[in-house]
């Protein structure tokens, strides 16, 4: 792969998260981002759109992180 440090690597899946090519990339000293983001951004505009409020982004993000964390903590336990 001829990726390195110099490069941006974007892999906008939902999951899962920590994609081969975002493992790979990392590897190699590139600078990645994941598909969380987007997935963020997603649900904050369909929530503003059904309710007409406001979404917090940074809460829906945190709670996204937190829900990614507990489902690999989760996988983790059932596969030992």
């Amino acid at each position: 792969m001829l990726l390195d440090q110099r490069h941006w690597v974007a892999d906008v899946v939902y999951r899962p998260v920590d994609t081969e090519l975002l493992h790979h990339a990392d590897a190699r000293g590139a600078f990645t981002i994941s598909g969380l983001g987007m997935a963020m951004h997603q649900a904050a505009e369909a929530f503003e759109i059904i309710t007409g409020e406001s979404a917090d982004r940074a809460a829906m993000l945190n709670d996204l992180h937190d829900m990614v964390a507990a489902e690999a903590i989760r996988d983790r336990a059932t596969t030992h």
